[in-house]
């Protein structure tokens, strides 16, 4: 039997998988399992040749190959990515950012917003009371 042993190397390259291929060539079974492979080839329902109980050895050498596929390492490498920069950074900066090129700052832009917000709610509490006089007028 003859064996074919891959060495089969693998690693991880800016997310690719990148793997290498070594091969290499030795005569088997060895001595040492040559009667385990001839055990498990006559339980096996594989026809045999006439001159087998003589034969064996060299018939199991010249007409089967065994396989081996070797792994390199079966260790995982695991990428994260955290970020760096939390919400209240980011708010910190898009206010720095706005504050130098258009010259307003977050809290000019929050009075801005609390002054419309007052003025709605002026509003709306005028026209309620326009509407309350003119119903206690028509009542």
């Amino acid at each position: 039997m003859r064996s074919i042993l891959f060495t089969l190397s693998s690693r991880v390259f800016h997310g690719y998988l990148c793997s290498s291929l070594t091969t290499s060539s030795a005569v088997a079974p060895s001595t040492r399992y040559a009667s385990s492979t001839k055990a498990y080839l006559e339980s096996m329902s594989v026809p045999l040749s006439a001159d087998w109980s003589t034969n064996w050895l060299s018939e199991i050498q010249n007409n089967y190959v065994a396989l081996n596929v070797v792994f390199e390492s079966t260790q995982v490498e695991n990428y994260t990515q955290e970020a760096s920069v939390g919400p209240v950074n980011v708010l910190f900066t898009v206010g720095d950012h706005s504050e130098l090129w258009i010259g307003i700052s977050f809290l000019s832009i929050m009075d801005v917003i609390e002054m419309l917000y007052r003025l709605c709610r002026y509003a709306y509490h005028s026209l309620k009371e326009i509407l309350r006089h003119r119903y206690n007028q028509i009542n």
